[in-house]
């Protein structure tokens, strides 16, 4: 009997990155409610900066799992296929664009970045013009996973509402049943 689902360690990894995204996210979007004073504030960007690392370190073995690991065989008509290979891509490619700008963009401050006390990062040898620019990137990039991510998800409803494939099962461990 044949497999449906995604692999365990695909599956781990596909569920780490979503756990770790919300993180981060959140993690941004909140220290605005502090006053630049208080130092909660600068904890949830360096946990912000611990986190989309952490992503885009993890991103990397990602691939590699993907590389090599089957993955299952859901029929699809060859439009949503590329779709989903496309949208892939473009989760991936940001994945590793965003901590890359944003590591750029902090670099520009001339301050190694403190990971939680566990490790200092130190800075690159940026202008502050460049890492301005690189900040704004990062922003509109992070802005776009956010809208990829969105897509992500509804295509995963869409599947499991109006195709009824088991494709959302899959990464579920769930298509089986």
């Amino acid at each position: 009997m044949r497999n449906n689902n995604w692999p365990p360690l695909i599956r781990a990894q596909h569920w780490l990155t979503v756990l770790l995204m919300v993180l981060c996210i959140g993690a941004v979007w909140s220290h605005e409610a502090f006053d630049k004073a208080d130092p909660l504030r600068a904890r949830l960007m360096q946990f912000h900066f611990l986190l989309g690392g952490t992503i885009g370190l993890l991103t990397l073995p990602r691939l590699l799992t993907r590389a090599f690991v089957k993955a299952p065989v859901h029929p699809m008509a060859a439009a949503v296929a590329l779709l989903a290979k496309a949208g892939h891509l473009g989760l991936y490619l940001l994945m590793i664009l965003l901590p890359v700008c944003g590591y750029i963009a902090v670099s520009g401050k001339g301050l190694p970045i403190d990971l939680l006390g566990l490790v200092d990062i130190p800075p690159l040898p940026v202008s502050k013009d460049t890492a301005k620019a690189f900040k704004e990137l990062h922003e509109g990039l992070a802005n776009g996973l956010i809208a990829l991510v969105a897509l992500h998800v509804a295509a995963a409803i869409f599947h499991a509402v109006a195709l009824k494939d088991k494709v959302l099962h899959s990464m579920m461990g769930r298509a089986d049943e």
